[in-house]
């Protein structure tokens, strides 16, 4: 294998320590070098690749040397276009499972197919076709935690993509068995990744921020120059000020005046929960969904947990529930996603001790999950559906027309059998929403097929967009602060009454 010898110098937190030989004889003609924990251990081994043969070794570290090279998987990814090693299987959890696997990827005739061989530990098991259709033309296949949640997800990188645009960057997302479809890493309504300069010399991926998610990295070599994407630029997860990210211009009136507000603001919280339980509601649902902001609103819903906590110990007080709502199977149209967020939330709000599990609000003795999206595609899903059965499942992908038994969702009218009236929630609706069986739903300014009714209703003149003040029209086109707020509650009284 020709000469291959590997040295190590250990860091020591601040620099790194004396450089010493820990391994030789290993590696010399192979294709492909790569360090990575693939026996989950937590320390880093050495895997080369022969693409002469499509052989993998590996070293494994004991913590001062590289321990004997063995064959660990042999024949995969003759003639492929590119090779990886990444942690991208979850072993039946919501994090990775800390052992690096085989990712190959092979260009072919443009048609981008993506194989995985799952490490056990000691060598990598029988490969699968993960995803298809997906990367021919990238400059950059990279790995890496770009949201956080345990596994290391894929980074395509365009210098030139084939719209034209430059500097572009698509995430690929995996679900712990399969790749999702790529998105755009993008920045609000823009994509964020152009912000990136192109015609760098090298892409890559690193925690640079220190936030637990892997942030674009690019290196300049006629200039000598490391650029990094700063945490709020590249992708909605990490704003912290999400006022201006999603260009959200109205003001809300909060603690007695007109301004914004931090989700995550004791006093604001209390507010709204008392509030909402002189409306008469029974529950509210946190929005996890699209997998935007996710430790942002993690972070912020544990916080109201807390405060509802407080608020329910009083027995002077109207009680109050929540739920939760996600979404990313909305964008993915894949059942998988859906599976992946119902074990995401029973981690993070279900078993979790902050979370009390009297606060969680039930419906058929399950706690209710709401997906943003078509309960077409996860019924459509035939892999393991254990995180979703234990909840209660509805869905927010459009209303209900008794009449003709149809479902309006994104993708236009379906119809639907009479057993599954009921269960969605009218949040993309045509006319309007209608009162479901469990609960009503109020959202008359967000609605994605009457535009014209967005800027009817928002505070404005009619005509006009929306103005810098929370200051409604009502019927008689009379400033009214109040006027939604009093809708809502309105609303919900004629609902329980009738």
């Amino acid at each position: 294998m020709g000469q291959g010898d590997w040295y190590v110098a250990p860091s020591t937190g601040t620099g790194f320590g004396a450089y010493s030989l820990w391994k030789s004889g290993f590696g010399g003609s192979s294709s492909k070098q790569f360090v990575k924990d693939v026996d989950g251990d937590g320390k880093a081994d050495v895997v080369v690749y022969h693409g002469s043969a499509g052989d993998w070794y590996a070293a494994l570290s004991t913590g001062s040397s590289f321990g004997a090279y063995s064959l660990w998987k042999g024949g995969f990814g003759l003639n492929s276009t590119d090779q990886l090693l990444a942690d991208v299987t979850n072993a039946g959890k919501t994090g990775g499972d800390n052992k690096a696997d085989v990712i190959v990827f092979y260009n072919g005739t443009g048609q981008g197919q993506w194989y995985v061989a799952p490490s056990t530990g000691t060598g990598f098991s029988a490969y699968s076709l993960w995803k298809s259709g997906v990367g021919s033309g990238a400059t950059s296949r990279i790995v890496g935690n770009i949201n956080g949640d345990g596994m290391e997800d894929i980074l395509l990188y365009y210098n030139v993509y084939t719209d034209g645009t430059t500097g572009r960057w698509f995430e690929l997302f995996s679900n712990g068995s399969a790749f999702l479809d790529p998105v755009d890493w993008k920045l609000g309504h823009g994509n964020g990744s152009r912000l990136l300069p192109v015609n760098c010399s090298w892409q890559g991926l690193g925690d640079v921020y220190g936030t637990g998610k892997d942030a674009p990295v690019v290196f300049y070599s006629t200039e000598g120059v490391w650029k990094a994407m700063p945490a709020d630029n590249y992708y909605v997860a990490d704003a912290l000020n999400f006022w201006d990210i999603e260009d959200i211009r109205y003001v809300p009136r909060t603690l007695g005046g007109f301004a914004q507000y931090d989700s995550g603001d004791p006093n604001v919280i209390d507010e709204h929960i008392s509030m909402i339980t002189e409306a008469g509601i029974d529950f509210v649902i946190l929005d996890y969904t699209n997998y935007i902001n996710y430790f942002y609103i993690k972070e912020r819903g544990l916080k109201f947990i807390e405060r509802l906590a407080i608020w329910n110990a009083n027995n002077q007080h109207r009680p109050l529930k929540y739920a939760v709502a996600v979404g990313w199977a909305g964008l993915t149209r894949d059942g998988a996603s859906m599976e992946y967020e119902a074990g995401v939330v029973w981690d993070d709000f279900i078993n979790n001790p902050k979370c009390p599990a009297s606060n969680y609000f039930t419906l058929d003795g399950k706690p209710l999950l709401v997906g943003f999206g078509s309960r077409i595609y996860y019924n459509a899903y035939q892999g393991d559906k254990t995180n979703t059965n234990r909840f209660t499942l509805r869905w927010g992908d459009g209303q209900i027309d008794a009449d003709t038994a149809t479902v309006y969702t994104a993708n236009g009218p379906e119809t639907i059998p009479s057993n599954e009236y009921g269960l969605y929630y009218g949040w993309a609706f045509i006319n309007g929403s209608l009162a479901n069986n469990d609960a009503m739903v109020v959202m008359p300014g967000w609605n994605y097929y009457l535009a014209p009714i967005v800027s009817r209703v928002y505070n404005g003149v009619p005509g006009d967009r929306y103005k810098l003040a929370e200051v409604w029209y009502n019927t008689n086109w009379e400033h009214d602060p109040n006027f939604y707020w009093n809708m809502t509650k309105s609303y919900n009284y004629r609902y329980k009454t009738e």
